[in-house]
């Protein structure tokens, strides 16, 4: 291999399990690109999406990540069904009112076009923008929320009891969403993105039982990924916190990343998984990303890379979203791991 991958060609080759000139990495940037540029997370919605964008490119120009990550935690539903339940803060999108105060009031949810609604337009623009600045050399990702996260969103806690009470309505509500869904992950990839990431923390086993995960979580996340695989088109799937005595079911799903929360053993997950996708993760951010040193850092990349590396398939990344107050320091040492890593003998280049 003569010529450099470009890092859109790492990761594709890494999915399919071919050589690749180094270790892949991967790390989830939204909330630190923006303080790279200091801009409170709802002076960002407010703005043109260039502020956005010029987030993300200055990660990739100035501090060497390799990917464009188009806005994540939008709660999509809540903003195609009605953008005045969702509040903006200077840290996070919260949702101050559900959608559903009952149930039974999946009767009256209307039909909607995606493309047209809420800050959706404004989505899509970013992902235009950044694919234009890839020119397909860094893969643009692009996220939603599988069927039972927005569901959550939309109905609260009280969900959980409608599982038990009302199940027959809650597999109406969700099949709604996985059609709201798979709209919108095919007009994300219209705009260009490259790999359509999707999580469902909602569901794990901190959270409900196996059987409800079969019924209410399982199910339908594997449709929406069998409905993208067969059009040929990229996903990855985060296993955010604990998916105890499930964890051979993440790996049915058919996402072609699996980006794994610290709770995953990689060894483990690397057997599980086999040649059906390729694993990341999964280095802590706020143990060590967050709070530790860049030899803290170092240390525990390490350990993720000799651990996982061997046979390829693997790609080298935090347990999820990267800290918006993630020193800087400690990125680069993330990233520095990756680049001078030596496969062959688990190491780092002198």
């Amino acid at each position: 291999m003569t010529e450099p991958l470009t890092p859109l060609e790492r990761i594709e080759r890494t999915i399919e399990g071919r050589e690749v000139d180094r270790l892949p990495i991967l790390v989830l940037t939204k909330m630190f690109g923006l303080k790279q540029l200091n801009i409170p997370l709802n002076e960002c919605l407010e703005s043109s999406p260039d502020l956005y964008v010029e987030s993300q490119w200055r990660c990739v120009e100035e501090l060497g990540h390799e990917a464009l990550w188009a806005f994540s935690g939008l709660w999509e539903i809540n903003e195609i069904l009605d953008p005045t339940t969702i509040k903006d803060t200077e840290d996070a999108r919260l949702v101050q009112r559900h959608y559903l105060d009952t149930i039974e009031e999946v009767t009256d949810l209307p039909d909607v076009r995606v493309k047209d609604q809420g800050k959706i337009p404004w989505v899509l623009e970013i992902i235009q923008k950044l694919q234009h600045l890839s020119k397909s050399r860094y893969p643009v990702f692009s996220h939603l929320c599988m069927p039972f996260e927005s569901a959550f969103m939309l109905r609260g806690n009280d969900l959980y009891k409608d599982l038990i009470r009302s199940p027959e309505w809650v597999h109406r509500l969700l099949e709604y969403i996985l059609k709201l869904d798979l709209e919108y992950a095919m007009i994300m990839v219209e705009a260009g993105a490259d790999i359509i990431g999707g999580t469902n923390p909602t569901v794990n086993a901190e959270l409900m039982s196996n059987k409800h995960y079969e019924d209410f979580g399982f199910s339908y996340d594997q449709r929406f990924f069998s409905a993208l695989r067969e059009k040929g088109i990229r996903t990855m799937f985060h296993a955010c916190g604990d998916w105890s005595g499930r964890v051979d079911k993440v790996f049915q799903l058919g996402a072609d990343i699996y980006y794994l929360s610290r709770h995953f053993d990689l060894v483990e997950a690397k057997k599980i998984c086999g040649d059906r996708g390729a694993i990341m993760g999964n280095v802590p951010v706020v143990d060590t990303l967050l709070q530790g040193t860049p030899q803290d850092v170092e240390i525990k990349a390490l350990e993720c890379a000799n651990r996982a590396s061997k046979g390829g398939r693997y790609i080298l990344g935090a347990d999820c979203t990267s800290p918006r107050d993630t020193p800087p320091e400690n990125m680069a040492a993330i990233f520095r791991v990756a680049k001078e890593f030596h496969v062959e003998n688990n190491s780092l280049r002198s």
